[in-house]
């Protein structure tokens, strides 16, 4: 993308020549190994823009094909060269054709603005000019607004474009520089000033402060001076306190240059940066300023707005979004439509900027298909059906423009009680087999994220007993497909990767497993416990490390729940210990590290787990190993509010290997498959599910076949289990009564 401008008489009203930007380079660079021939350079209209130079020397033509060596390039030189018409933008395409293997054909956009004459009425106006820099932001309509302060009102109905309104900015990113460029000027002769100043005073922060050459005031990309080559800007590498934008003595907090009228007028604007295809560039500004004296009116010669244009980087208005209510508990019916407003929890922060809504339930899955946010209201609605969960509990995310995240669990965390819900409205499961994994699998590790299975690690079935896999996999029910993810990263130091009897949890956007049995240093065997505890981020498709747990530790179980991961129970590395231990880490505050919380009472491991209502469910599990293990039917709640435990009913039959087939759907927690003791004979085919509410036990539709140490979860009202010591995988759909 390249922008020119010209004036056809550049001469101003003092007789002076002036200078214009009516030429770009394009370099053309080869990072291949071999020659890159560019067999010719095409622009449809020479009449605007031309090739005029080619490494300096004049184009003829002639020079096709030119031969580019690997690790050298040329230089392209176009000019616009638009000689007649009226004053206006113009547009047309550079299309390079070469034998390059990556993009035999590559196009540059090319915009110029064309004037006759410059200053005055020959003059462009700023939103032409903008747009000729490829921005899409708006002003409404009105180019030429008038000097009057904009009330905050009209910024955030939007009848000021995409302006808004702050007195003082900050530094954005700590780690980035601020920038400013000059884009264009189009005003009288002689230069402008542009400066960075203090929140009370006239003082320049950060020695921030340039201006340009006097022969460039009138057209895009000012110089320094009359000869230099470098574009007027400045930038301060850390800027510790609020400033304000002074434009040639013209302030963003308001007023004339002497100081008078600040709560009257405004000659300093800023606009958010909208890029070509229309998305909002963060911590990006345009700020145009006029020479408006004491006030003019929309449309006057003293409010043409295109005087001086800036483009600011890494700044944001002085006051971030903020959370000044709380979102109380609320009560609905089932099957009478609600609404509850979670806007008014939030303050935008400063006019013109604006929020997306979004909200989660405290297990980190999706919203049910009942329930709906506006994400640009912040209107919450919707209809609960009788199956709907009985309660509800909802975390809600409010992120402005520049993508600030503004959540308290204390405030913006409510539950919803749905009278006459928490009916779980089937009776049977109509199972069936869908797409296998690509590998046999067990003792493997699962979440489901944004309507997905995901599958990690679990012993592999392509060496002998019993070495963790490294291999990881994603199964889509749109079109039951399996899709292979990034391998797990190598643990416990010794260079290979995977796990089995890891702690699995999902905060609904990314995933996070903890302990478990690695690979050994060999490759060929295992180690049974570590400390590491890992995310995987859903989005990029990559693994990064996290606190250590206190201690190495196994077949526990782990979950998320309201911002942090609990792990509970296990065993230790040498496999002679049933262990009760509590551990928290609070994502928010990782310094802190594990913190103990009180143990589970039955000390166990290869447990069941869930989260149901924001309390914690532990079930079943085992106690010693192999031959020796006796499996457990316990059932334990987990309060976090008073940090106490409490025995719920047993489960019907004592189970073990259940961890990655425990899953919360509705108002029950489902438990698929299990083993009763050791040995492949004793694996069940049980479905049974455990309701928090009624503390009670339902028995459902067996699976297929009898499965230990898989994976399950609920996705859209079907039921899926994966392997277990297979590749098979089953669907169960549910069958309304």
């Amino acid at each position: 993308f390249y922008t020119f401008h010209k004036s056809k008489n550049p001469k101003n009203t003092q007789g002076d020549s002036l200078l214009f930007h009516d030429t770009n380079t394009l370099r053309i660079r080869n990072f291949g190994g071999a020659p890159l021939v560019i067999n010719n350079l095409q622009i449809n209209d020479t009449s605007k823009f031309a090739v005029s130079q080619i490494n300096e020397v004049a184009f003829t033509g002639n020079e096709f094909p030119i031969s580019v060596s690997p690790g050298t390039y040329i230089d392209v030189t176009v000019q616009f060269v638009e000689d007649v018409g009226k004053k206006g933008l113009r547009e047309d395409t550079l299309t390079i054709y070469s034998n390059a293997d990556n993009a035999s054909t590559m196009r540059a956009l090319m915009k110029g603005i064309y004037m006759e004459r410059v200053e005055g009425i020959h003059e462009v106006n700023v939103l032409t000019i903008m747009q000729a820099f490829g921005f899409t932001t708006s002003m409404n309509g009105q180019p030429h607004p008038s000097s009057a302060y904009p009330s905050a009102e009209s910024v955030d109905q939007g009848k000021q474009g995409d302006l808004v309104l702050s007195p003082t900015f900050v530094q954005a990113d700590p780690s980035e520089p601020v920038r400013a460029f000059q884009l264009a000027s189009f005003k009288g002769p002689g230069t402008a000033v542009a400066k960075l100043v203090e929140a009370n005073s006239d003082a320049v922060i950060a020695n921030f402060q340039f201006n340009y050459g006097t022969k460039w005031h009138q057209t895009f990309l000012p110089k320094r001076t009359n000869t230099a080559t470098v574009i007027a800007y400045d930038e301060a590498k850390s800027i510790e306190e609020p400033f304000r934008l002074n434009m040639d003595g013209y302030l963003s907090s308001g007023g004339n240059p002497e100081g008078n009228k600040a709560d009257e007028i405004l000659g300093v604007r800023v606009y958010k940066a909208y890029d070509q295809n229309g998305k909002l560039i963060p911590y990006h500004y345009l700020v145009i300023q006029d020479y408006i004296m004491n006030g003019c009116g929309a449309g006057t010669a003293n409010c043409d707005w295109n005087d001086n244009l800036y483009y600011f980087t890494n700044i944001k208005p002085a006051t971030d979004p903020s959370i000044i209510a709380t979102l109380n508990d609320t009560t609905i019916q089932a099957e009478i439509p609600f609404t509850y407003d979670v806007s008014r929890a939030y303050d935008k922060g400063y006019p013109g900027n604006k929020f997306t809504y979004t909200a989660n339930l405290s297990n980190g899955s999706n919203l049910p298909v009942w329930l709906t946010l506006d994400s640009g209201t912040g209107m919450l609605s919707g209809t609960p059906p009788p199956n709907a969960p009985a309660f509800l509990t909802l975390y809600v995310t409010a992120t402005d423009l520049n993508g600030i995240d503004v959540f308290d669990e204390n405030a913006t965390a409510f539950q919803i009680q749905i009278e006459g819900g928490g009916i779980l409205d089937f009776e049977e499961i109509v199972w069936s087999s869908t797409t296998s994994q690509p590998d046999a699998n067990t003792e493997a590790q699962t979440a489901v994220v944004n309507g997905k299975l995901y599958s990690f690690g679990g012993i592999d079935q392509r060496k002998s007993c019993c070495t963790p896999t490294d291999r990881a996999y994603v199964f889509d029910p749109v079109d039951e497909s399996w899709t292979p993810l990034a391998s797990m990263p190598a643990m416990n130091g010794t260079g290979h990767g995977g796990v089995t009897h890891s702690g699995f949890a999902t905060d609904g956007v990314d995933i996070y497993f903890a302990g478990g049995y690695t690979a050994d240093n060999n490759g060929t065997g295992q180690i049974f416990g570590t400390k590491e505890v890992w995310k995987y981020d859903v989005s990029e498709n990559t693994y990064s490390r996290l606190i250590d747990l206190p201690e190495p530790l196994s077949s526990g179980g782990l979950e998320y729940l309201d911002g942090k991961l609990h792990w509970i129970g296990g065993t230790n590395l040498a496999r002679d210990q049933d262990l009760g231990v509590h551990y928290v880490l609070d994502l928010s505050n990782l310094e802190a590290g594990w913190q103990p919380l009180a143990s589970l009472p039955n000390p166990r491991h290869h447990v069941g787990s869930a989260v149901h209502g924001g309390e914690i469910y532990i079930f079943g599990g085992q106690q010693d190993d192999d031959e020796d293990l006796t499996t457990q039917k316990d059932v334990h709640r987990y309060d976090p509010a008073t940090d106490q435990w409490e025995q719920m009913a047993d489960m019907p039959q004592a189970l073990s290997d259940i961890a990655g087939a425990t899953f919360t759907y509705s108002d029950r927690i489902f438990i698929l498959g299990g083993t009763t003791a050791f040995g492949e004979e004793n694996y069940v085919d049980d479905v049974v599910a455990f309701n928090p509410l009624t503390n009670t036990w339902t028995k459902f539709t067996d699976m297929p076949a009898a499965r230990a140490s898989g994976i399950g979860g609920a996705i859209d009202s079907v039921l899926y289990y994966s392997t277990g010591h297979s590749e098979t995988t089953f669907k169960g759909m549910l069958q309304e009564r």
